[in-house]
């Protein structure tokens, strides 16, 4: 329930606090006091999109406080500054939109100009009979799950495309692929092949020099071994005399042992053997070699990188294939899925269809449509967002629905928009919305132009109405009528009057009997109150408490 409203700086609303009571309450003022402006208010808050028109640029911030009474009182803010973001809060504590918006679910409904033009549009009725039905959780589902649908259709053709925009590349992948492991290179096979060569194409000069360093070391006519023997009793004799010359002994063994493996690797190049279609083979390879490290990044290394970059591009194609048809399983699933809970939500539709039309029809007669018919028209799509299995369907499923209605018996029901004046879609919408309404048991409904095009019986009937809806809901009707005005429970006036070079918009609470008819009289009789137009409006009054 709504215990209060204040608004500063909105449009032409300077600043206003607006106390709400159980039961039916009725707003009044004038042409321009600003009444539309707290329905107006009342969306702002609740996190319906902000019309910076109502910002005016010579004002303070703008700021709209809705507190909500659940267990305790809840305390909704809006902050809307001169440029800058909007401030939200709940309890004053920073809230995002969305949080907002969950009151206008859960607490509150707010009904004016445009959700009743929203009758006219056939899209909507859906939604209307999901409401009366209460399939409107499962057509929820149904949406949420044609939308993880649809991006995974999309998602799947985005592969396909570029599976076929990498074919070519897989191609050229593929050829180079088997180009190199054609020769199966191995990381250090350059050097090495390299150095085996070198080794046979030098095998005449290489056998050569090592002869004769082999010859110098162990020949007749030098002989490093006599050498060392010709040292070492010298060295022994020096050690004798000074012990720390031990070390040069340790030196003479080091170069003895020098000397015999440099022997021993010596007559490993004195036994190469020249092999003719060795040279030859290991010329070809590194040619074929050369050839692919040139074309695929200059060294050894590069070429393998490259090869590991194949791999794995070509390894990328079965992913992706793994993906598309995991992708296609699940679509199979999904369709399946969605087809289902589109014809059981089809099915709820007709069942409750024929009641919800008798529920529809008894208010009208209510609201004083004495020989109304309403109809409501189920039929499959033929065309719609996505085709599923043969299936034509959008969010709202797979029916196409119409709402028809006549006033008039003689004449066959047609859709709204082809029919309805604006006084019978006021009467219509009221009669759609309270059924909401109660299909949610929302607490509170917010009714602004409900009273459009109607004056008289019609008007009474109306009042009437919301007097008993106002019996199981907080009820908040801005109206023009009297007849409607009569039946308020808590009466509002908005005023607004003039103050030094400005306006100020004021509430006044007509709540004591001679208040109420003083206001009611002034909305029926102008500016001019006889006495008439009293004995008019207690009439109305006393009417209502009759008729109670």
């Amino acid at each position: 329930m709504i215990e209060q409203l204040k608004i500063s700086n909105y449009a032409t609303i300077k600043d206003i606090q607006i106390t709400f009571k159980p039961g039916l309450n009725i707003i009044t003022g004038e042409t321009g006091s600003g009444k539309s402006l707290i329905v107006d208010a009342i969306s702002t808050v609740l996190g319906s999109k902000l019309d910076r028109r109502s910002v005016k640029p010579d004002q303070g911030e703008t700021e709209i406080n809705l507190v909500i009474r659940q267990n305790e009182s809840t305390v909704l803010s809006r902050i809307i500054p001169k440029t800058g973001s909007t401030k939200n809060f709940i309890n004053n504590e920073n809230a995002k939109v969305q949080q907002l918006k969950k009151f206008s679910e859960t607490e509150v409904m707010v009904f004016g100009q445009h959700s009743i033009s929203e009758l006219l549009s056939p899209e909507n009725y859906s939604y209307y009979l999901d409401s009366f039905a209460g399939s409107i959780d499962k057509t929820e589902n149904l949406k949420q799950l044609l939308e993880i649908y649809l991006d995974q259709k999309k998602k799947l053709k985005n592969l396909i495309n570029r599976q076929a925009r990498l074919a070519e590349q897989y191609q050229l992948a593929e050829y180079q692929l088997q180009e190199i492991d054609l020769l199966n290179p191995e990381p250090q096979e350059w050097e090495e092949l390299n150095n085996q060569l070198s080794r046979l194409e030098n095998y005449e000069k290489i056998k050569s020099l090592a002869d004769e360093v082999e010859q110098l070391l162990d020949g007749d006519q030098f002989s490093f071994t006599q050498l060392l023997s010709e040292i070492e009793p010298r060295l022994e004799h020096l050690q004798d005399l000074d012990p720390e010359m031990d070390q040069l002994n340790t030196l003479k063994d080091q170069m003895s042992i020098a000397k015999d493996e440099l022997n021993y690797q010596l007559r490993k190049f004195s036994d190469i053997e020249f092999d003719e279609e060795l040279l030859t083979e290991l010329r070809e390879r590194k040619q074929a070699l050369s050839k692919l490290i040139k074309k695929f990044g200059g060294s050894i290394e590069s070429l393998l990188n490259h090869k590991h970059d194949l791999m794995e591009k070509l390894s990328s194609r079965e992913n992706f294939q793994t993906e598309i048809k995991t992708i296609q399983d699940n679509l199979i699933v999904q369709e399946q899925e969605i087809v289902e809970l589109a014809a059981a939500i089809s099915e709820i539709r007709k069942n409750k269809s024929g009641s919800v039309e008798s529920t529809i029809l008894k208010m009208l007669v209510n609201l004083g449509f004495d020989h109304a018919v309403f109809k409501i028209d189920i039929k499959p799509k033929n065309n719609g967002m996505v085709e599923i299995r043969q299936k034509f369907l959008d969010w709202s499923g797979l029916d196409d629905i119409q709402f028809k209605f006549t006033a008039n018996p003689d004449i066959k029901p047609a859709l709204l928009s082809e029919v309805v004046s604006g006084g019978e879609l006021s009467r219509l919408a009221l009669a759609l919305q309270s059924t909401i309404l109660k299909e949610k048991l929302l607490p509170t409904v917010v009714f602004d132009e409900i009273d459009t095009g109607i004056s008289g019986r019609i008007a009474q009937a109306v009042g009437k109405y919301l007097s008993n809806l106002a019996v199981d809901h907080q009820v908040i009707v801005i109206t023009h009528l009297p007849q409607i005005a009569a039946f308020a429970d808590h009466y509002i006036k908005i005023n607004k009057l003039s103050k030094g070079k400005g306006v100020s918009t004021q509430a006044y609470y007509a709540n004591q009997s001679q208040q109420r008819i003083q206001a009611i009289a002034e909305l029926a009789g102008g500016e001019k109150i006889t006495s008439q137009t009293l004995d008019y409006v207690r009439s109305l009054i006393n009417t209502e408490i009759k008729e109670d």
